[in-house]
């Protein structure tokens, strides 16, 4: 369970900070009312929906993942186009820097991404990049720009 003053990011909202954990109706269970730190949003979350979100990296974390990106991919074998655009789908909500990062080289190894997953690769980078301007503290196009340079595959 997360605490209040806890930061999180999220594909969907991006990055917030709890700031109060309340019932909203009797009987209704617990949400979590996030605030956005660079955007201004407020959102409530139920407690058990935590998959939708989770803790902010660290600068150091960010960092290493960064370099990681440059790493071997291990693709897996689809039975079809569809089975793969399905289990991306699946990967889309991250729940750690390192499936984030993983599902990112995946995509990035890919000759014949489909409109769905160049959304989703999109998605994913700009959502890291999000994350390391905020622990970094960059301007998020630097974040994005490091990040697309690290992805580059060098020619032999």
């Amino acid at each position: 369970m997360y605490q209040v003053s806890d930061v999180v990011i999220s594909l969907a909202f991006g990055i917030g900070k709890i700031v109060e954990i309340a019932e909203l109706q009797q009987d209704s269970g617990l949400f979590y009312l996030i605030e956005g730190i660079e955007e201004k949003f407020k959102t409530f979350v139920p407690v058990n929906s935590v998959s939708k979100f989770r803790k902010i990296s660290s600068a150091e974390q960010m960092n290493t993942h960064l370099k990681l990106l440059k790493g071997p991919v291990e693709l897996k074998d689809y039975k079809s186009r569809k089975e793969r655009v399905l289990d991306f789908k699946e990967k889309a909500e991250p729940k750690n820097l390192e499936e984030m990062t993983n599902v990112i080289k995946e995509l990035n190894s890919l000759n014949d991404r489909g409109s769905i997953e160049n959304e989703l690769f999109l998605k994913l980078k700009k959502n890291m990049a999000k994350e390391y301007s905020f622990v970094g503290n960059i301007k998020e196009r630097e974040a994005f720009e490091i990040i697309q340079k690290e992805l580059e595959v060098p020619e032999n």
